[in-house]
């Protein structure tokens, strides 16, 4: 399991050249079905953002994103042409999740992904803590069943209770 936010900064390389293609600056992921659709990729100062898609990521390595060969990146307008309609994993950050009852449960704290596949794997959903001084973590699994809406995520019953939680959220890293 692997932190979405984690990747913001890892080097693009092309696996036939060596190539460093840019940095990670973000995931594009497909809002109603919640599919991982790209990467954005930052090349330098002066350079525009590009999209590297999800079809010509080979690996989602420790260091650095793997491009497979022949990979290219795309720009702005050639993605808009495509009717992608994906939303940047920022927009997801700190949006409530509610449960079909209309209670809300918590708020979305990042995406974690499967690094084998990269395809998302679930939420670390934040809830108050302590007197509202530190922050519970959840893990809400991926399903069919969560609804990523533009403004709320809407899941069908309650998360589990995180003490009773086996599964472990990754720590965030500098």
């Amino acid at each position: 399991m692997l932190r979405a936010d984690a990747l913001v900064g890892r080097p693009v390389i092309a696996a036939d050249t060596g190539e460093k293609l840019g940095e990670v600056a973000d995931t594009l992921i497909i809002a109603g079905s919640g599919a991982i659709a790209g990467f954005i990729v930052r090349g330098g100062w002066h350079a525009p953002e590009r999209v590297l898609r999800r079809s010509d990521v080979m690996t989602l390595g420790r260091d650095a994103l793997i491009a497979a060969p022949a990979a290219h990146l795309i720009d702005a307008a050639e993605w808009r042409d495509l009717g992608v309609g994906a939303e940047r994993l920022a927009s997801f950050r700190n949006k409530p999740v509610v449960t079909r009852a209309g209670e809300k449960i918590g708020e979305v704290a990042t995406v974690l992904l499967d690094e084998k596949t990269p395809e998302i794997c679930g939420y670390d959903v934040t809830t108050p803590g302590f007197a509202g001084l530190v922050d519970r973590h959840t893990t809400l699994p991926h399903s069919s069943d969560v609804i990523l809406g533009p403004d709320v995520i809407v899941v069908p019953e309650r998360l589990p209770d995180p003490a009773a939680s086996d599964a472990e959220v990754p720590p965030e890293t500098a």
